[in-house]
Order: C-alpha cells, then sequence, then structure tokens
C-alpha cells in the first residue's frame, strides 16, 4: 500500500495549517480516547498525561510525518524507536483503528471547516498508512523476539530469585522463568516490561526498567528506584516501583520480552575507534551500566559523568568502577553530589573531557537523565562542538526529538 499523489500533495499543502494546532489537537485525542475506549489506558502512563508530555510526543510524531510525507525515510530511526516502545507495551493492530476514529475526531473539532472532505479523507489515508507501517513492523519484531531461544510473545511469569539492595531507595531483583526454560538475551541498554496492576483501578499501565544484568539465557536483573509521593502533592508514590520493593523472592512477576533500540553504538568497528563517554542523573545510571561493560571491552577510552544526591544513593556505583579499571585507555568518572537534586552541565562535561586529550568531534556520548535535562545536555553540547550525529539518548515514555538545532 502506498499513499496516493493527490493525498501526498493535500497533507504537504495542508502541514503548516496543522503545526500551529497540532498540540490542541492532540490533548483533545486524548480524553476523547480514553472515554470511549477506556481499554486503552493499560498503554498509558498517567503521569505522562498529567504534565502533557504524551500530547506533545503524539503532536511531534504527527508533524514530522506530515512534513517529510514524500521522504519518509528520513523518519525511520523514529518509526523504530515507535515500534520497539509499541512491543514492549504489546499494543495491538486493533488499537490502531481506536485511535485513526479519535484522532479524526479531534482534527475535525479544532481545525473546524478547515477539514473539507477532500482533506479529511487525505488525513485519514496518512494516518492509516502510518498505522499500516507499525502494524507490519511490530508484527515482524514480535515474531522476532518470539521465535529466538527463549522468547515469547506477551506476558510470562517470572519468580523473584533474589533482592539485594543498593541504596536506601533503589533495590535489584533477580527474575527467572516460573516454567524453567530459557529466556530470550537481551542486548545491553534493553528493557523488560513489568506487566502488573498493583492498582484498584481497572487499567494500568505497564512500566520498562533496564536489564541491569549482563546477557544471560537464565533470566533479568532489574534495578528499580522508589519513588515517594513529592512534597507538593501533585505527583503521587510510584505505583510500579512500590509495587516491585515490596517483592520478596518467591514472588511471581509477570513480564514481556525485552526491547528497545541499541541506542549507543557498541559493535560497529567505526564506533570502536571513539571513546564512549556516559552521561546519568539518578537511576538513569542503569543502562549506561549495562551498556558502559560492552563499552570497557570495545572502546578505547571510558568516561562517565554521574550526578547523584549523595554517593549513598548512587546506585550500581561499583559496578561502574569495576568498568572503569577493565577500560584498556583512559579511563574516569566524574561525580557530582547535591542534595539539592542531581546536577550537571554541558560545560563540565566538555571540560572534563579536554582535560583528558579526548577531541570532542571524536566521541560517542550516551545521555541518560529526565526529559527537561536530556534536552539541555544536548543542545549544549552540540553548541560547544559535539556533533549531533555522536550523541544518543535513552528516553522511558513518550518519546522527544532532540532538535540539536533549535534553541531551546
Amino acid at each position: 500500500m502506498s499513499l496516493t499523489p493527490e493525498t501526498i500533495e493535500i497533507i504537504r499543502a495542508t502541514a503548516p495549517v496543522v503545526a500551529p494546532k497540532a498540540l490542541e489537537i492532540t490533548r483533545a485525542f486524548y480524553p476523547k480516547m480514553f472515554a470511549a475506549n477506556p481499554e486503552v489506558l493499560r498503554y498509558f502512563n498517567s503521569s505522562n498525561q498529567r504534565d502533557a508530555r504524551q500530547p506533545r510526543a503524539l503532536a511531534d510524531a504527527v508533524l514530522a510525518f506530515a512534513s517529510h510525507i514524500d521522504h519518509l525515510d528520513v523518519i525511520t530511526p523514529a518509526v523504530s524507536r515507535m515500534v520497539q516502545k509499541h512491543c514492549a507495551l504489546f499494543v495491538q493492530p486493533a488499537d490502531y483503528h481506536i485511535v485513526h476514529r479519535h484522532l479524526m475526531a479531534a482534527i475535525a473539532e479544532v481545525l473546524g471547516d478547515a477539514v473539507t472532505p477532500a482533506v479529511g479523507a487525505a488525513w485519514s489515508e496518512a494516518v492509516m498508512f502510518l498505522a499500516g507501517l507499525l502494524i507490519k513492523e511490530e508484527e515482524a519484531l514480535y515474531s522476532q523476539v518470539e521465535n529466538a531461544p527463549g522468547g515469547w510473545r506477551g506476558k510470562r511469569a517470572f519468580r523473584v530469585a533474589a533482592v539485594t539492595p543498593e541504596t536506601p531507595r533503589a533495590v535489584s531483583l533477580w527474575l527467572e522463568p516460573v516454567d524453567g526454560g530459557e529466556v530470550v538475551q537481551h542486548l545491553p541498554g534493553q528493557y523488560i516490561t513489568v506487566a502488573e496492576n498493583p492498582t484498584s483501578a481497572a487499567y494500568c499501565a505497564p512500566r520498562h526498567y533496564t536489564v541491569t544484568s549482563p546477557p544471560s539465557s537464565k533470566g533479568y536483573r532489574i534495578t528499580p528506584r522508589a519513588h515517594p509521593p513529592a512534597a507538593d502533592g501533585h505527583h503521587p508514590a510510584g505505583v510500579m516501583s512500590t509495587f516491585l520493593h515490596s517483592r520478596q523472592v518467591g514472588d511471581v512477576v509477570h513480564l514481556h520480552p525485552p526491547f528497545g533500540a541499541a541506542v549507543f553504538p557498541l559493535d560497529e568497528a567505526s564506533a570502536n575507534q571513539r571513546p564512549g563517554v556516559f552521561i546519568s542523573s539518578g537511576i538513569g545510571v542503569t543502562p549506561v551500566v549495562a551498556m558502559a561493560r560492552v563499552a570497557a571491552a570495545h572502546r578505547p577510552c571510558l568516561a562517565i559523568f554521574h550526578a547523584d544526591s549523595s554517593p549513598a544513593t548512587f546506585a550500581l556505583r561499583a559496578e561502574l568502577q569495576a568498568c572503569l579499571s577493565a577500560a584498556p585507555g583512559v579511563s574516569f568518572m566524574v561525580e557530582k553530589f547535591s542534595s539539592a537534586g542531581e546536577r550537571l552541565d554541558a560545560g563540565v562535561i566538555v571540560d572534563g573531557l579536554c582535560a583528558h586529550g579526548l577531541a570532542l568531534d571524536c566521541v560517542d556520548i550516551f545521555i541518560s537523565t529526565n526529559a527537561d535535562q536530556l534536552l539541555v545536555f544536548a543542545r549544549g553540547l552540540a553548541a560547544l562542538g559535539v556533533p549531533v550525529r555522536n550523541i544518543h539518548f535513552e528516553l522511558f515514555g513518550p518519546h522527544l526529538e532532540l532538535n540539536c538545532d533549535t534553541a531551546a
């Protein structure tokens, strides 16, 4: 299936009209969909609705698709990340028809008379075309993981085999399949999805947790941090983290298979000639630990920058230090501790790299922080001379584009 030339032309012509209204459209879309089809709430973390990250991410995705409607190869990386997230949540083909119906209703509501029959038909065709692409790619990924040694599709029961406190707020859980079989080996930096509903609500979105253990056919280790309620009362305690912190050896937890794009180049011959630089804050250290093990073995240099409240809250610190000790060349870690909140800035990163003789245009940088800090880091590093193509990142929840060339 391909888009007709008439549809492509209409989407290109109307994209400038949709752009300033995109966020208004997506803000109207989600309440409509949740009211009419509450079953889709099983895919959506409510905190991403409260802070509008989900509507913003969808608005960005719609505009990217419309802007590149005649050159869709440009958005291939974004589509790949979307496919990984959707498979982790176990999104099904029928869900796209629900999205299509309510998104078209939101477009008509917000744009009003601008949505002529021809315009409405073109956008409807375009939305279903994108849905078809995602359905096809997602089924291919589901099948790939299901048919891999130790693979499966959907939920699988795992038993907690070990519980290890890491900090006062972080704990590691070692999980092994109840059926006694093997598990599909994850790629460093991938995450598994905890598919439980510890609430009294009818639906609860699964949560993703980086696999912090080395690849293994026996099981997975995750290291969740507890999220207590915010003092301002606007953000309640983390539902899934609270659930996981109450698990004991022998308890059963249901998981989806590991997914997640390989966002840091770990096995490319040319990439392995560049120093590996990792930036994290708080529990964002988990994908760093997973990737730093491989980087220590294959990269000429390894640099780690981490911010936390205190040394006592720095989870998996000893494992990062072991990675540094195993690195063949220059290796160092810069730590920033502040009880007022974890903070680093691009200047500190650049100063640290330059002090160790690492050129900014030949390093690969991986960032694992919250969304706001990530954008600040990425734009700051790009402004100071790090090529955007060498800046990689992980961001749980709705995916936001870096837009390093755009002023903050």
